[in-house]
């Protein structure tokens, strides 16, 4: 056989291989397809299921954990409704969540499959092409082998893709996310444990009154005496940088909290409250669509309003009307915007809790014909979602709600210009109102046994019945006339009560006096000369902390007689009002973040 002869038999053994190589290829593609697009059909079939679940079976479910949370209102003592009602709410809230999560994964999982299903058809076709039969040199049909090669192992890796998807997709439904890994938390703390934190505004609710009377009377930042530790905000030294903003720190736990703000920028912060290192940084997205002449007071900020925190995770509201909850992590876990509010100075009205529920006082001016526009909200702590409405016919404020315990209930108590009102803080009944107060209310209620004390600034101190239930306008009684806070808020141990006036003047007041002069129940008056007064005043044991501007703490005695303590210079300004903790004092200043400590 000559050379040509041989040339040419190996040609021929070529060109039969190749069309059996073309078509494996092509039969392999057109099984990737078939598998990707029933793939596809079975992840669009559980999404579906999915959405069912969602939209139809969990609003009955959550309709009956409703009815079940309205039973432990009627029957608050009984603990074993109490314990299952937050079990099933936190196994509902569970499973929503890891529909949620199927969601998005199930989605992404379509999507690739339905693209594994779109590119195996195009090879496929590109397979079917007929090739003319070679005539050139061997090593084109080589290079032809090589290529029905290729082509089989990328058709093989699809099909390994796909088998993969297949299994998360199957198996992701059924794992177990409510098997007992540890210690169950539960979806709201008790109210003894919001007892021993420091969550909103001034504390427990907002009295002002720390249950920890094991920190330090005395310390000095020049000399480092009793400072634990403390951490630069303005990004000097190691710190952060954090964005301006008047609000007071939280806390719970090891975990503080504070946010910040600017006109364009939106900020939550978390800081270790042993080491004072800065855990995480929280952008919040906004929602809001700002007025062309809309501004805010420099005195007011970004960040005026203080967060609440319930251990599981931290919501911060801005005058912008954007809302947001972050879990302990960072995430912002929801987000929403409740409309810009018109306020004069600006909103800076603090977050309050209750149970599973963040309540805003959404305070603000009227319409141009008059009408009121504010409003008391209730969201729901993990979804943001509204729980309950009610409108407020009051005027614009920058009081904070209080949620505290009168008698064995419990109220949410507001006070702004004309009425003090009391809700039903699980459903947003009204329960009493107060109606002809008057004023620019800054100042937040306290209660103090059976009375609401609310300051009518530059007029008086009123007390309120809020053991009564209706209209209670005829039932005030006037506590005092003179010394009266236009920022600051009141506090009391029981029988005296304090209040420190912007431009220095600390009062105290006898609260078991029975006089037709309130001027009678003044105990005494002092003036801080050449300092003023932003922060609320705390109890904390028998001793009264009032925090001045340029950040010296005045430690007074809380007796019937003024008697300083001590006097504890940070030399920083401070406009935010201390949190207490076990041991601790924790005070935001204008460059730092400070724990005050006993040091051995």
């Amino acid at each position: 056989m000559t050379h040509d002869s041989t040339h040419d038999v190996n040609m021929n053994e070529t060109t039969q291989d190749a069309p059996n190589e073309v078509g494996t290829a092509t039969r392999a593609a057109q099984a990737a397809a078939a598998v990707a697009g029933l793939f596809a059909l079975v992840v669009a079939g559980l999404l579906v299921g999915n959405w069912v679940e969602m939209y139809f079976i969990f609003p009955r479910q959550e309709e009956r954990l409703v009815e079940m949370k309205q039973a432990v209102i009627a029957n608050p003592d009984d603990q074993q409704l109490v314990e299952r009602v937050r079990m099933i709410d936190l196994r509902l809230r569970e499973k929503r969540f890891r529909r949620q999560d199927f969601v998005q994964k199930g989605g992404y999982l379509l999507l690739g499959c339905v693209t594994v299903c779109l590119v195996a058809l195009r090879l496929a076709q590109w397979f079917q092409f007929r090739w003319p039969v070679p005539t050139g040199p061997a090593d084109a049909s080589a290079r032809q082998v090589r290529q029905g090669r290729l082509a089989r192992l990328a058709v093989t890796a699809a099909l390994v893709f796909v088998a993969v998807a297949w299994g998360v997709a199957v198996l992701w439904p059924l794992v177990r996310f409510d098997v007992d890994t540890g210690p169950t938390v539960a979806p709201f703390p008790t109210m003894e444990e919001v007892q021993a934190q420091w969550p909103t505004f001034r504390g427990p609710q907002g009295l002002g009154v720390s249950r920890h009377a094991n920190v330090p009377t005395e310390w000095d930042a020049a000399s480092g005496k009793n400072i634990a530790w403390k951490t630069p905000l303005d990004g000097e030294d190691g710190g952060i940088q954090t964005l301006p903003g008047f609000n007071s720190p939280v806390v719970w736990g090891d975990r503080i909290f504070f946010c910040g703000a600017t006109e364009q920028q939106r900020q939550v912060y978390c800081f270790d409250l042993e080491t004072g290192k800065a855990l995480w940084t929280a952008d919040i997205p906004t929602q809001a669509v700002l007025p062309e002449d809309w501004r805010l007071m420099e005195d007011t900020g970004y960040a005026a309003c203080t967060m609440a925190t319930d251990g599981r995770r931290a919501y911060a509201i801005f005058p912008t009307g954007d809302i947001a909850a972050v879990d302990l992590n960072g995430r912002v876990v929801w987000n929403r915007n409740l409309g810009v509010p018109d306020s004069a100075y600006g909103y800076a009205s603090s977050l309050t809790m209750y149970q599973d529920m963040v309540l805003v006082q959404f305070d603000q001016s009227e319409d141009d014909q008059g009408n009121p526009r504010s409003k008391m909200l209730a969201l729901d702590a993990g979804t943001g979602q509204t729980r309950w409405e009610q409108p407020r016919p009051v005027r614009d404020s920058w009081t904070s709600p209080v949620v505290a315990r009168v008698g064995d209930a419990w109220q949410l108590i507001t006070a702004a210009e004309p009425q003090a009102i009391a809700y039903d803080p699980a459903d947003g009944r009204v329960l009493w109102t107060a109606e002809e107060i008057m004023g620019d209310f800054a100042p937040s209620p306290i209660v103090v046994g059976n009375l609401a004390l609310i300051v009518e600034v530059y007029n008086r101190l009123i007390g309120i019945p809020a053991n009564q239930t209706g209209d209670l306008s005829q039932e005030m009684t006037t506590i005092a006339e003179d010394n009266l806070p236009d920022i600051t808020s009141p506090v009391s141990n029981g029988t005296l009560l304090w209040m420190i006036a912007t431009e220095g003047v600390l009062s105290c007041w006898d609260l078991t006096a029975t006089v037709e002069d309130p001027a009678e129940c003044m105990l005494y008056d002092h003036e801080y000369r050449r300092e003023s007064f932003y922060a609320s005043p705390v109890l904390a044991g028998d001793r009264l902390y009032v925090l001045g501007a340029k950040g010296t703490m005045h430690v007074i005695d809380a007796g019937r007689e003024f008697k300083e303590l001590a006097a504890c210079p940070l030399d920083d300004a401070c406009h935010a009002s201390p949190a207490f903790v076990d041991e601790r004092i924790i005070i935001r200043s204008a460059r730092f973040l400070w724990c005050i400590k006993a040091q051995p």
